[in-house]
């Protein structure tokens, strides 16, 4: 991952080097990579990750009684998706999100940010405001 590029989103902008590096560490960041159609998260299913799109773009659906599909929203590169299902912990998701394109996100485990918890580095602090 490109330490650069993380600086310029909105999830670490204002960081250094060194912030990013410390809540990278403290989120568990983890890179992956998702072929065209391949599911980040499905519906009803909880998770602690939210995704940073690095590369390619997801598509936020929502799936009807009928198996009919709505897409709500298309993330890309910079943008981030399921923070507010990662904050939330163990409420299952409404939305399914999966990749439009071969696609490489960058998951954050987000369980440590709950209440109360943000009391190391600045990094940390700066993340915990967002």
């Amino acid at each position: 991952m490109d330490e650069k590029q993380l600086l310029k989103t909105a999830l670490f902008k204002g960081m250094d080097e060194d912030e990013l590096g410390q809540s990278l560490h403290a989120l568990h960041a983890r890179e992956r990579h998702f072929d065209k159609g391949e599911t980040i998260l499905h519906v009803g299913r909880s998770t602690h990750e939210m995704g940073l799109v690095l590369s390619g773009s997801v598509r936020i659906e929502s799936l009807d009684e009928m198996g009919n599909r709505t897409i709500l929203n298309l993330i890309v590169p910079g943008q981030y998706f399921a923070e507010a299902y990662a904050l939330l912990g163990n409420e299952p998701t409404l939305v399914e999100v999966a990749a439009n394109e071969p696609t490489r996100i960058l998951l954050l485990d987000l369980q440590n940010l709950k209440p109360g918890s943000c009391r190391c580095g600045s990094g940390r602090r700066k993340f915990c405001t967002i």
